[in-house]
């Protein structure tokens, strides 16, 4: 079922815009902030970068942290950059150099959690995050806090309005914590419980963007996980997905990797399961002893 109008049409920005104001008066929000009180897990926060976008990133990590701060939680934020490290970002930037993405999410990681464990040993979920992104509503701690309360092994935040959107499916829906579903996208913000970093890497070789990788991550494909968009958290992502690559190869290869998993088009997978209400305390797909 259609969500919006044609993009572009006098119909389609009409919604849009009053997508927007809902989504600033906060009720979502207000409602499930309570949902993210209480202890939270550790998260390691992946971003690869161009310096070009060393001030939006500066933001995220220092929020990151901060956030992790005021609520006594663990969070590491470990970069990449695709060009010249910026000078803002030296202390969290582990190297440069140009390669895959998800291959250079995924070689951080590894250094990372390498390197140092959390204070309480516990394994941290993982947050692979673009720089041309900011939180609308609520932020990758609280996306984390709700991940792990809703039993949710594999998400990413919706968007708001007016972000540069591929997916109607992943704008954000009014009064929902989250929807379990088949379809997670791969950016520009993609988490991932310990449980599924377990079972899903190493990622399987797929385009160099990672399109079509939704296939490998599915509920409907993984049997056991969880897959789930964040409604009660949306990003703001600043330009179009896609405009560095070959988009011609990219669909391609896209196609071609999706069909190893039985899945003939992405689109396939937008299937909502389950959806979590703000008024609700508890994720309805979860049993009474979960």
């Amino acid at each position: 079922m259609r969500v919006l109008p044609r993009a572009g049409s006098p119909a389609a920005r009409a919604v849009l815009t009053v997508r927007a104001a809902g989504e600033k008066l906060g009720i979502t929000a207000a409602l499930s902030a309570r949902l993210a009180r209480g202890p939270r897990p550790p998260v390691l926060m992946t971003l690869v970068y161009r310096r070009a976008g060393a001030p939006q990133v500066e933001g995220l990590v220092r929020d990151l942290l901060a956030e992790a701060e005021a609520v006594g939680s663990s969070a590491r934020a470990v970069l990449w950059a695709l060009d010249e490290p910026a000078p803002q970002l030296a202390a969290w930037t582990l190297g440069h150099g140009p390669g895959a993405r998800l291959d250079l999410h995924a070689r951080v990681r590894e250094h990372a959690l390498g390197a140092a464990a959390t204070s309480s040993g516990e394994q941290p979920y993982w947050v692979v995050s673009d720089d041309d992104v900011r939180y609308s509503r609520g932020s990758v701690g609280r996306l984390v806090a709700l991940m792990a309360r809703g039993g949710i092994d594999v998400a990413g935040p919706a968007h708001c309005a007016t972000s540069e959107w591929n997916h109607s499916f992943t704008l954000a829906r009014p009064f929902t914590v989250a929807r379990s579903c088949h379809f997670v996208e791969t950016g520009p913000v993609l988490a991932f419980s310990p449980r599924a970093q377990e079972r899903l890497l190493p990622f399987p070789v797929g385009s160099a963007a990672g399109w079509g990788m939704e296939a490998h991550w599915s509920s409907r494909t993984q049997e056991g996980l969880r897959s789930a968009i964040v409604d009660a958290v949306a990003v703001d992502h600043l330009v179009p997905m896609g405009g560095s690559y070959d988009a011609v190869a990219e669909w391609e290869n896209c196609r071609a990797f999706t069909r190893r998993y039985g899945v003939e088009d992405v689109s396939d997978l937008k299937t909502v399961v389950g959806a979590w209400r703000a008024w609700q305390p508890r994720a309805p797909w979860l049993t009474t002893s979960g």
